[in-house]
């Protein structure tokens, strides 16, 4: 049988590297010696007291791949807000410089890209879904929260732009030669498609990962 000292010895070999490792071996160290005494004081031996202990907790290395799987998941969601966060400042000094300065480099992309736009939209919404997917494959139903967090503060600045598009006539100006009423109607429309979108791609890619 293992001993108090053995599990915490193996629980802090699993967890080496982790940022918080020191901190959880300590939390499970003092909850062991916390539930050793209150098994003692009510009448079990020292053996019996460590073999309930021990007993009632998950094996080292399944605890160390609960706390990993929280870490992969925070670093999931810092990465997927630098992409989407990173592709909304590029559109927005892209069409700032070209809106001030119009450079034939500058203007010469920006038409190119207003071509484009079409395809831009299909393959923003593809991100999405594809995100959704990975998170679901990689995650399983344990991801369900993270997917929620992810798209709660990635697509804030989608729907701040799309309000301030069709309500504000000077950014109306900025992205005028992207304003066909097609155009306008369709993205609003895929807009608030994304979250049912990349949903529907969740639970495909759980199927997936199972």
């Amino acid at each position: 049988m293992m001993t108090k000292e053995e599990f915490v010895r193996r629980l802090r070999v699993e967890l080496e590297g982790h940022p918080r490792g020191d901190e959880i071996v300590a939390e499970y160290a003092d909850y062991m010696e916390q539930k050793h005494r209150d098994l003692l004081l009510v009448g079990n031996n020292e053996f019996e007291a460590e073999a309930l202990v021990i007993s009632q907790l998950e094996d080292p290395k399944t605890i160390a791949r609960h706390y990993s799987s929280g870490l992969n998941s925070t670093k999931e969601f810092s990465k997927v807000l630098l992409i989407n966060y990173l592709l909304f400042v590029i559109g927005l000094l892209l069409t700032s410089i070209y809106t001030l300065y119009q450079t034939t480099v500058v203007s010469q992309l920006w038409f190119y890209l207003v071509g484009q736009k079409w395809f831009i939209l299909v393959g923003y919404c593809l991100l999405w879904a594809c995100i959704g997917f990975s998170i679901g494959k990689k995650f399983g139903f344990k991801g369900r929260e993270l997917h929620k967090r992810i798209f709660r503060f990635s697509l804030i600045p989608n729907y701040l732009l799309m309000l301030l598009v069709l309500y504000l006539e000077p950014i109306q100006h900025w992205f005028n030669p992207l304003l066909t009423p097609e155009f306008v109607i369709m993205c609003v429309i895929v807009t608030l498609l994304f979250y049912p979108i990349s949903k529907i791609s969740f639970k495909m890619g759980i199927l997936k990962g199972i």
